[in-house]
């Protein structure tokens, strides 16, 4: 695997804030650019709470097998978890924020939300899950090059 870039100095939550700050400030200041339709508060509010509950799912599977769960001490990883929700995606917490971002840019209907859901998406792969996954590449070698080539990264 090629090296991975620099860890993204910013813990994930504070990425998805900064995000959501540019949402809400999007929505607040080209409101020309906001939208409203019929089902938009029931499709925001499923897409926040699936979020909520795939990032609670997949924390839990941190602490059912006794490993870090923190980012910024991925080199502290005990434990590769593979079972759960980590069958279908590799980062199912990172999943969980995106999903939160989309139901906040559903919610408000800023067409501008959906650039800061990708770049999100984009500074969070390039930043922060690329160097997790050469640190356990690294931790782990062939069990996790095994489950990279079983699951997908996002979903």
């Amino acid at each position: 695997m090629p090296d991975a870039p620099n860890r993204n100095p910013l813990p994930p939550p504070v990425v998805a804030l900064i995000a959501l700050i540019a949402i809400l400030g999007a929505n607040w200041l080209i409101p020309a650019l906001s939208v409203s339709f019929p089902g938009q508060t029931l499709i925001a509010t499923i897409l926040g709470v699936s979020g909520f509950a795939v990032a609670g799912i997949a924390l839990k599977g941190f602490f059912a097998v006794g490993t870090t769960f923190e980012p910024h001490k991925i080199d502290e990883a005990t434990a590769l978890v593979t079972g759960g929700i980590y069958q279908y995606t590799r980062n199912p917490m990172y999943l969980g924020l995106v999903l939160i971002l989309a139901g906040v840019t559903v919610y408000t209907g800023t067409a501008l939300g959906f650039l800061a859901v990708a770049a999100f998406v984009w500074l969070i792969t390039k930043y922060q899950i690329l160097p997790e996954e050469a640190a356990l590449e690294r931790t782990f070698g062939d069990e996790f090059r095994t489950y990279m080539t079983q699951v997908r990264r996002w979903i």
